[in-house]
């Protein structure tokens, strides 16, 4: 699935949140609660591939709209 689109994640982006945080306290922290930018993770068809790693994160506006920055839909399936 990487390199189709940059996934829109449901986190907000604050350069601060996390030195505000412990590591023994955060298991999976979700970022602030508010913000003015979300965050992107991964790479997208018009990415160079250095890029296409779901590591790769970074942000933008929620408003942007753009063809290489989707989500994706996920489902629990029973075993």
């Amino acid at each position: 699935m990487e390199g189709n689109v940059a996934e829109w994640c449901s986190d907000w982006h604050d350069e601060r949140y996390f030195a505000s945080i412990s590591e023994t306290t955060a298991v999976d922290p979700r970022g602030p609660a508010i913000g003015e930018e979300r965050v992107v993770r991964g790479g997208s068809w018009v990415d160079d591939t250095s890029f296409l790693r779901i590591s790769r994160r970074y942000w933008d506006p929620p408003a942007i709209h753009n063809s290489f920055i989707g989500f994706r839909c996920v489902r629990d399936v029973a075993p």
